[in-house]
């Protein structure tokens, strides 16, 4: 069944790139109302929103509805939720129970779990045939060479995460005869990890720039030497330097995919000038000058309609070649609300850990997050759930600190001090009003203890 969906979904994508721009609105408009039809029948939070609105559900249009955020996501899950058996209560204590990126709650639901670059942390599921679609795009961006094929994917492992589990999906069902995919945790000691993907000797390469950027070094550096067919990174701007190195040591291109956990693959760019080309048969995309508004129009299971993203998406110019009906924007996709967290190595270089690696970090036990950085330390503020106990505090606070370690061992920045408090809640900055995921300073740790 979802090899199945994987292909139907597929073959409507290639159609799609044949059809002309006012088809592929056409198509768009057609999937929205049938999507509120069933939010109409099955969520009660949009029920209301239709309601409230006077929204016709035959004749609506995107616009016609208020702009959804992820606190409002996570307030009202179980009533945007189209089927009973999405509850918070359920998915987070299924995300609490970790195991491996390929294990389904109920057998049925991929879910994800981001903490994101705002520090909130939040739930997002798919059935698997929503999965699938979500998912199609890649054979578009690597289709099958008629072989099995290795595929190693290098990012932070077994903790929900959108990236480690669609890459892993290469393992699910009939896909495991093209493919023989292992997962590498980003927070093990790199050489260690070098050392297994060298002998695991991988055709694809998956992960976040600045992992397969190690990877790179490591490869000019003689102490890995594989010949990968394949590079993708997703999660993180590509750096053209990054790119550049990556590129020089692999002889391969890189082709960066836009994905994120509420919607998993988006676009795709191969680099170069023509931009980034957006999958618009899935979503319909709303661009402003901060943010970006996304409706998934084939999540039934969780809908997202106009779900606020802090994404600069940037138009770019199609190339006069390009028949696809699709945009393109620029390929760097700025995260308005991010921050990364940048320190310098023992050796003097620039180590910088992006917010999307530390937001794919399984929190457990934590609401919120907020780190404080100095030039030689790093203080994580974490809100715990509520109603957990003293030991359940604790326990919270020791898990952080151990992940926090294991990150930052793994970028060389064992010279960093680190600490880890628990806050009541986190405060927003007052010349903005928005909470801030990365606050610096220059003060030095012990005069930032509360």
């Amino acid at each position: 069944m979802f090899v199945l969906s994987l292909l139907n979904a597929h073959r409507e994508g290639l159609m799609v790139e044949r059809r002309a721009r006012d088809r592929l609105e056409a198509l768009q408009r057609r999937k929205f109302r049938a999507l509120v039809q069933h939010c109409l029948a099955s969520s009660a939070f949009y029920r209301d929103i239709i309601a409230d609105f006077g929204i016709n559900p035959e004749r609506c249009e995107v616009g016609d509805f208020p702009v959804l955020d992820k606190a409002t996501v996570i307030a009202n899950f179980d009533r945007i939720s189209t089927n009973p058996a999405v509850t918070w209560a359920r998915v987070s204590g299924f995300a609490a129970e970790g195991g491996d990126d390929e294990t389904l709650m109920d057998g049925r639901f991929h879910v994800i779990h981001t903490s994101g670059s705002s520090g909130e942390t939040g739930y997002f599921v798919f059935s698997n045939d929503e999965w699938a679609r979500g998912l199609a795009p890649a054979l578009r961006i690597n289709p099958y060479r008629g072989r099995r094929r290795k595929l190693a994917f290098y990012g932070i492992v077994n903790d929900h995460g959108a990236g480690a589990g669609m890459a892993m999906t290469s393992n699910q069902g009939l896909l495991r005869l093209a493919y023989d995919a292992r997962a590498f945790d980003i927070l093990r000691p790199v050489e260690e990890t070098v050392a297994a993907i060298d002998a695991f000797r991988p055709d694809i390469i998956v992960g976040y720039p600045t992992a397969i950027h190690q990877l790179a070094d490591a490869q000019r550096a003689g102490r890995m030497n594989i010949a990968p067919q394949f590079l993708q990174c997703s999660g993180e701007v590509v750096f053209p330097e990054h790119r550049q190195a990556i590129e020089e040591a692999f002889g391969q291109p890189l082709i960066n995919v836009y994905s994120s956990s509420e919607h998993l693959i988006m676009g795709m760019s191969r680099g170069g000038d023509h931009g980034m080309m957006l999958f618009e048969e899935n979503f319909v995309f709303e661009p402003n000058e901060d943010h970006t508004l996304v409706t998934n129009l084939y999540n039934y299971t969780l809908p997202l309609i106009r779900y606020r993203m802090n994404d600069r998406l940037i138009s770019a110019e199609k190339p006069a070649t390009d028949r696809h009906p699709y945009r393109r924007i620029k390929e760097i996709v700025g995260r308005a609300e991010g921050g990364d967290l940048v320190f310098r190595r023992c050796d003097g270089r620039e180590e910088r850990i992006t917010s999307f690696a530390f937001g794919s970090l399984m929190w457990k036990g934590v609401e919120r997050i907020q780190f404080h950085v100095g030039n030689d330390w790093c203080r994580l503020d974490v809100v715990p759930e509520p109603g957990l106990d003293a030991a359940g505090v604790a326990g919270a606070v020791g898990d952080a600190r151990e992940k926090l370690r294991g990150l930052f061992a793994s970028r060389s920045l064992h010279h960093v001090d680190i600490a880890v408090r628990a806050v009541g809640a986190i405060v927003p900055d007052p010349a903005t009003g928005k909470v801030r995921a990365v606050v610096t300073s220059s003060a030095p740790l012990q005069s930032q203890a509360a």
